[in-house]
């Protein structure tokens, strides 16, 4: 019976909610419930790899700097058989238009350091010496012992140089090629002579023409460093991206076996690192 009463009471119930469904529906969907603002959670900190470090306050959590280097290290070669010298190459990193000045920077090894002395940039006898401006695609070769003639960039007359007084290790003899338009109207012993010449190489004080051919002994007369360097010191080829200096025996203080070498400027800072 009490079981018949309770169903009884579900079905009125059920009723009544259907009948207020039906005659409040457009209310019921009208309806709007206020939804709570959702906060987001603070972005972690950076870990200074990629993007911008935040300052969270640490004092342990410096941003990671990215240093640029100018130069590298590229070798370290020490005397040999083959070699009587020590020899330091460095190379640019810089890009095209930047030129720093390595003068004064320290080549330090774990025995001891010399240091980077001045070079002329264009050379010239019993010329100025100045700074060592460094330049895109530019090389730096340091070796021991002295250079008879000093420390200077290389360029395409210097060949002249060496035939007169060879350097160690050699220089290059690249020097400007003569047409015969020069010298086609000269007499054919002079054109013969002409010839004849290595590229580079200084004329005979007394050459096998005639004595009296003055316009040819002009001509031999301009065929040597000074003249050619006149001539052609601003075609744009001139220089050649290659510096020659010497540091005597103060460079002899690498490892023969191992060492650890460093490029450091004249503020302190390690530019680069080599090992071996």
């Amino acid at each position: 019976m009490s079981s018949q009463f309770f169903g009884l009471m579900l079905l009125i119930v059920a009723v009544a909610a259907g009948v207020y469904l039906s005659n409040n529906y457009s209310d019921l969907i009208n309806l709007k419930i206020p939804v709570p603002t959702l906060v987001r959670p603070l972005s972690a900190p950076s870990s200074g790899f990629g993007g911008n470090s935040v300052n969270t306050g640490n004092n342990n959590s410096a941003p990671v700097l990215k240093t640029e280097k100018a130069l590298r290290i590229s070798s370290i070669r020490q005397a040999n058989n083959f070699n009587s010298y020590i020899e330091v190459d460095l190379f640019s990193n810089l890009s095209k238009g930047e030129v720093v000045n390595i003068t004064g920077w320290t080549i330090k090894s774990n025995k001891g350091s010399f240091v980077i002395s001045n070079a002329q940039e264009i050379y010239s006898f019993g010329g100025a010496i100045g700074p060592v401006n460094v330049r895109y695609g530019d090389r730096v070769q340091i070796y021991s012992g002295f250079g008879p003639k000093g420390n200077f960039r290389l360029n395409k007359c210097l060949g002249y140089i060496e035939d007169l007084a060879p350097f160690t290790p050699s220089l290059p003899k690249n020097c400007p090629y003569i047409s015969r338009t020069e010298i086609n109207n000269f007499s054919g012993l002079c054109q013969d002579y002409i010839l004849s010449l290595r590229a580079c190489q200084n004329p005979n004080a007394n050459p096998p023409i005639p004595y009296n051919d003055d316009a040819c002994r002009d001509f031999l007369r301009n065929l040597n460093y000074s003249s050619c360097m006149e001539k052609h010191r601003n075609d744009e080829d001139f220089l050649i991206n290659e510096w020659r200096l010497w540091a005597g025996n103060q460079i002899n203080i690498f490892d023969s076996t191992h060492d650890k070498v460093q490029l450091i400027d004249k503020s302190g800072k390690v530019v680069d690192e080599y090992t071996y």
